[in-house]
């Protein structure tokens, strides 16, 4: 599992999440994710959209070319949308928490200056999201 995408089990493995049950593994762009039962999966740009079927929480898991911006630095403008953000960093990955828009929101970035993996959970259901990301694996 490369560096991005560890960032993800990270995000799980911080949130206290075990992993989601009765999933269905699909593909977007260079990753996979375990989509569970109650969740509707589309594709988006640079990754894909999870919703939870009662609209209670959502998710966008991408991947990109970080054309030369460090998880740092993109956490930096993320961190600009949210409402009294908080920021930690562990071994290379950046999570941002707080409010956007008044709804709790939890934003991880993963990477290096070439590529950077981006999780956002926005929603009720945080505990349900990160056992989403951390099924996430590259392909």
């Amino acid at each position: 599992m490369n560096k991005m995408f560890a960032a993800f089990a990270l995000a799980g493995a911080l949130l206290l999440a075990a992993p989601a049950a009765n999933a269905a593994v699909q593909t977007f762009g260079d990753f996979t994710v375990d989509v569970p039962d109650g969740w509707t999966a589309s594709k988006a740009d640079n990754g894909c959209m999870i919703t939870k079927n009662d609209k209670s929480s959502n998710m966008a898991i991408m991947s990109m070319a970080a054309e030369g911006a460090t998880p740092d630095q993109i956490a930096a403008e993320v961190a600009k949308q949210f409402t009294n953000p908080q920021t930690k960093k562990d071994n290379g990955t950046v999570i941002v928490s707080g409010k956007v828009n008044g709804v709790d929101t939890v934003t991880v970035i993963g990477g290096d200056s070439n590529k950077v993996g981006v999780v956002t959970m926005s929603g009720s259901d945080m505990e349900g999201m990160s056992k989403i990301a951390g099924t996430v694996k590259d392909k």
